[in-house]
């Protein structure tokens, strides 16, 4: 695998505002969600959550994962379930929560430590944790792999709350969080040779709320029904290197993956909201 590690902020016109800090910097820092949250910055690069040897770990490990459990998408694979699959409460509920159990089953005790400790480190004045499902007594999926090889190109033009619109049951079963500020995350944990970066484009849920289908990653709609191009909106990238962790205010920012070139592209992510108390953070995928 890869391990130089390259520029992590692209383009000249950075219409967001996205700081990049070590770990140990944003935990001495301690609010960087909040800050996330109300809009004080855009997104955070952090540097440095896993070290090289932990990163090598990891991918070592994604090898004992059974091949039956991966889930096959148009852009790769995942693991486990992402929550967009699941549309009731019965088999695909069934199916996400076995996928969960299977990840914790797994070698993978130290990422998962590690994903714990970096949210309860960077947002100290309340409680992190993975949200319940409420139906079932038993936490979410605290993230899942992506897996993007070459000959699958990169991840469609999307937004969180474009996720919202389209998955409302998975919502209607976590533990009571708001919906309004919700953040994406995703760790590095291998970069593809060429391409692989998050594109964050001028272009907000606000304004635009609607695709023609998911897959489309050519254009969005426009309120009137007009297709706006993408390639006619302003955007710049990010492009983390393996240990970073990359957080930003995904819900309402409409943002892809650009296609990947050479070796896989290969991160572990979610999401990031808050209760209605505001009292606890919740991350989860």
């Amino acid at each position: 695998m890869s391990t130089q590690k390259g520029k992590t902020i692209i383009g000249d016109d950075r219409f967001y505002d996205i700081i990049e800090l070590d770990y140990q910097d944003a935990i001495q820092q301690g609010d960087i969600i909040s800050k996330i949250h109300a809009w004080d910055i855009q997104g955070a690069v952090i540097k440095n959550v896993l070290s090289e040897s932990e990163v090598n770990e990891v991918i070592q490990n994604m090898a004992k994962i059974p091949t039956e459990a991966i889930l096959h998408t148009d852009t790769g694979t995942s693991f486990p379930d992402p929550f967009a699959t699941i549309t009731n409460g019965g088999e695909r509920l069934d199916n996400y929560i076995n996928k969960k159990n299977i990840l914790y089953s797994l070698p993978f005790t130290n990422l998962l430590e590690k994903i714990d400790a970096f949210f309860s480190s960077i947002e100290t004045k309340i409680k992190s944790e993975v949200p319940e499902l409420k139906t079932r007594s038993t936490p979410a999926v605290p993230g899942n792999f992506r897996v993007l090889p070459e000959e699958k190109g990169g991840l469609f033009v999307h937004c969180g709350y474009l996720f919202q619109k389209k998955s409302p049951f998975y919502y209607e079963v976590v533990s009571d969080m708001v919906k309004e500020g919700q953040l994406s995350y995703f760790m590095v944990l291998q970069n593809a040779d060429e391409g692989g970066e998050l594109t964050l484009y001028d272009m907000l849920w606000k304004d635009i709320q609607d695709k023609d289908n998911f897959i489309e990653n050519r254009y969005v709609l426009q309120p009137n029904g007009e297709k706006l191009y993408l390639k006619d909106v302003r955007q710049f990238y990010i492009k983390p290197n393996p240990g970073d962790i990359f957080i930003f205010s995904g819900g309402p920012i409409w943002h892809r993956v650009e296609p990947v070139k050479g070796q896989d592209r290969i991160t572990f992510g979610g999401f990031v909201n808050f209760s209605a108390d505001s009292k606890t953070c919740y991350y989860w995928s």
